[in-house]
């Protein structure tokens, strides 16, 4: 063995056993020396890359990964890397990183069912619905129908508009096992999207006899019963799903949104106790969701009681809990309104904005969450001329596959975008919209929207734009003890919400000014002390006539999932109305949005 090969043979053992020794920095400066003596070694760049993934980075991790593959003695090592890659990038949600070394082992292995599944899985969770049907199918070929392959293509098909294919993907899989947890949650979802409540209840209905003891079940009915504002009904499943499942923080989270609780509810004793037996520190990552679900819960149950410090106790620790679960920087969204308020002006939007289509009129409604998006949707999905689409997602994620393609990222990308690229964006958003609805009017109520509205205007010149506004303060104190299922990173810090509602506030501005008569501004306070005349007016900036079913809008029986499905079931109170001010003394930092 040569000088230089007994140097590297000992540099590889020692970075090895720093890096199982949890001492990856020390790992990362012996395993450079190594591959600078010895760059062409296999195994160097196989431990190189596991260093770089130990310590989190990323792109370094793939660019060794790629190396080691590149170096690999034989075709079956290549392709062992190339499955650690992806392996490694899948973990780090980069799914669609994922799908182009999944390709790469489909050309070194051919024929591997599992790998025609998991480059199908990378391109589902990239939204490359067609592409990952194409995988799935192949999948299917080679390996036969199984469950776990059509739950996820049915996934595909419902995300692609298509849910009457998702429903019949999915009941091929009740013969081959007629309890398939997935399954029925899937099909649920389905059914829930064309309003087939019955089904939807008698599937987890007939579930539940045979296996009466599956808390899932009982969870997923309660889940539904609360989606369709059988709120009485949903409180009973909960309650059974604790019984089954005692310790499930989630279950508690979701319960305590839906019942008013007294202090004397034993359910307090049992939601401590699940927290007590929780570590103080050093939790995984399951365990801190854990206890942070159940301190939401905790400090919504003590303001019921009306436990005003008590539970605001509860929901700053929730507060600091997630917040220390994700990286945020409030100037990021300062730099995108100066680029926006920028970048689009008059003239930008007259040179793209497309032609008026003849096909339904979208009715997108945005702002801030929690400042009655939900209730404004419910309201105006009571009128026989309109479709509640719900918080579709589907525009920022259509968006989002041009700004790949174009390689700019929003508002920069406005300057590249072409009108045939916008035609398509359109097509493509259209064609989900009619696949589940005749109607003349659609709602899309995704708050964020507000960053996209020059957009929204720019592919649908005839959109109706509806800004959701209430009391700041009520606002940004409703975000603060609120659990968010979605990205809303600015909602955990009492500062940094009331940076970004004071930034949505300057945005909502230029977008006025910018499209003068495009915008109705719906405010909460308006609608409470004058319903009547606050949704005429609403329903006339719509053009559409007035319909008594609007006023009474809690009666209409449609799916709603969003966080506030409990308190659209009831009519308008006042009783939210400045309600922070019972933590005035707390909330010192919201006070500047007065």
């Amino acid at each position: 063995m040569t000088v230089i090969a007994l140097q590297a043979e000992k540099l590889f053992n020692k970075a090895l056993a720093a890096c199982n020794g949890n001492n990856a920095k020390s790992a990362r400066k012996i395993a450079l020396k190594l591959t600078k003596i010895d760059q062409d070694n296999f195994s160097s760049w196989q431990l190189m890359a596991a260093i770089h993934g130990k310590l989190g980075e990323i792109p370094l991790a793939e660019k060794a990964f790629v190396k080691a593959a590149s170096l690999a003695p034989t075709t079956q090592q290549r392709t062992q890397v190339y499955e650690q890659l992806d392996k490694f990038l899948m973990e780090n949600q980069l799914p669609d990183k994922a799908a182009t070394y999944f390709a790469k082992i489909q050309l070194l292995a051919p024929g591997r069912a599992d790998i025609s599944y998991y480059l199908a899985e990378s391109h589902r969770l990239s939204r490359q619905y067609q592409l990952a049907l194409v995988e799935y199918d192949k999948a299917i070929t080679i390996s036969g129908v199984k469950p776990e392959i059509l739950t996820r293509k049915a996934d595909c098909l419902r995300k692609m508009g298509k849910t009457h294919e998702a429903i019949k993907c999915l009941t091929q899989i009740s013969i081959i096992k007629p309890i398939h947890v997935d399954m029925i949650v899937a099909l649920i979802n389905c059914y829930i999207d064309i309003d087939a409540y019955g089904e939807a209840e008698r599937l987890l209905q007939e579930a539940i006899d045979i296996d009466p003891s599956n808390a899932h079940l009982h969870y997923e009915l309660a889940l539904l019963y609360r989606c369709f504002g059988e709120l009485n009904k949903a409180a009973s499943c909960f309650e059974k799903t604790l019984s089954l499942a005692p310790d499930a923080a989630t279950v508690y989270y979701n319960y305590s949104r839906i019942k008013q609780f007294d202090a004397d509810d034993p359910i307090i004793e049992k939601m401590q106790h699940c927290l007590a037996k929780l570590p103080a520190n050093e939790e995984t990552n399951s365990q801190l969701k854990e206890k942070t679900e159940l301190l939401f819960a905790l400090g919504k149950i003590a303001e019921d009681c009306q436990q005003y410090e008590t539970a605001f106790g509860y929901w700053q620790k929730a507060n600091v809990l997630k917040r220390r679960t994700f990286e945020y920087k409030i100037g990021n969204d300062r730099k995108r309104v100066a680029a926006i308020t920028q970048i689009f002006n008059t003239k930008l939007v007259n040179e793209l904005q497309l032609d008026t289509s003849e096909e339904p009129t979208p009715i997108f409604i945005l702002g801030m969450p929690r400042a009655g998006s939900t209730l404004c949707e419910q309201i105006l999905s009571s009128h026989a001329e309109i479709h509640g689409m719900g918080e579709l997602t589907l525009l920022p994620e259509l968006f989002g596959k041009l700004e790949n393609s174009i390689g700019l990222p929003f508002p920069r990308v406005m300057t590249r975008v072409d009108k045939r690229q916008l035609h398509a964006l359109r097509d493509n958003y259209m064609a989900f919209v009619l696949a589940k609805t005749d109607l003349h009017y659609f709602t899309d109520k995704l708050p964020g929207n507000l960053w996209l509205v020059g957009l929204a205007r720019i592919l649908f010149p005839r959109a109706l734009i509806i800004h959701a506004r209430r009391d700041p303060i009520d606002t940004g104190f409703s975000c603060y003890k609120h659990l968010f299922s979605g990205a809303q990173k600015f909602a955990y810090d009492l500062a940094e919400i009331r940076q970004y509602i004071q930034l949505c506030q300057e945005l909502m501005t230029f977008w006025h000014e910018l499209l003068p008569d495009a915008i109705y501004d719906l405010k909460y306070e308006d609608l409470v002390a004058n319903p009547q005349g606050t949704i005429k007016s609403m329903l006339s900036f719509c053009d559409l006539p007035w319909q008594q079913d609007c006023l009474h809008f809690w009666r209409t029986r449609r799916a709603v999932k969003s966080s506030s499905a409990a308190q659209i079931r009831q009519p308008i109170y006042a009783g939210a109305v400045g309600f922070w001010r019972h933590y005035e003394e707390q909330l010192q930092e919201l006070t500047e949005l007065i």
